[in-house]
């Protein structure tokens, strides 16, 4: 749907077989791309649904960058700061445009800032969205539709729509 829309999308894969995390962010840098989004299905609890969207926290790296050597310090945190910032917005938009996409078939577990490892990898902005559980049996069936399928790409389409608007126009 973004190819659609003239955006250059690079998928790390194209069928069901393992990348690992490095791989992914090596092939975003490679392609030159300036998001990265990684989209998963959730896991746990029956009674647990809803969609949430992660951005990397450059509070939760507190401890690499205090680590880090004296000179470089700085800049590293302030580097993660605006990176941090800028996945918040990211995240922000994605979330909001597909909770809009799905109206009330799930609910919204929000956006949170953490330190997820697919996401310090990448030096742009970067998100992590849970589409759903798998393991709710009501959310297993939405996410086996291809109608909510198509849904949820719509909302995290004019996410990044919106994102890119106010970020790089």
């Amino acid at each position: 749907m973004l190819k659609k829309r003239g955006y250059e999308v690079i998928l790390p894969r194209e069928g069901d077989q393992t990348v690992f995390v490095g791989e992914r962010t090596t092939k975003a840098h490679q392609g030159k791309a300036d998001l990265f989004i990684s989209i998963h299905a959730n896991a746990g609890a029956q009674s647990c649904s809803g969609i949430e969207t992660f951005y990397c926290d450059p509070s939760y790296l507190t401890t690499e960058i205090h680590h880090g050597h004296k000179h470089k310090k700085g800049a590293t945190a302030h580097v993660a700061t605006k990176r941090g910032s800028l996945s918040k917005e990211l995240a922000n938009a994605l979330q909001d445009q597909m909770m809009k996409a799905v109206g009330t078939q799930t609910i919204s577990r929000g956006v949170k800032g953490g330190a997820l490892q697919v996401l310090m990898g990448f030096q742009g902005p970067a998100v992590l969205i849970e589409v759903g559980y798998l393991t709710n049996p009501i959310e297993r069936k939405l996410l086996e539709s291809k109608a909510y399928r198509l849904l949820l790409v719509q909302g995290i389409c004019k996410g990044v729509e919106k994102f890119v608007e106010k970020r790089f126009a």
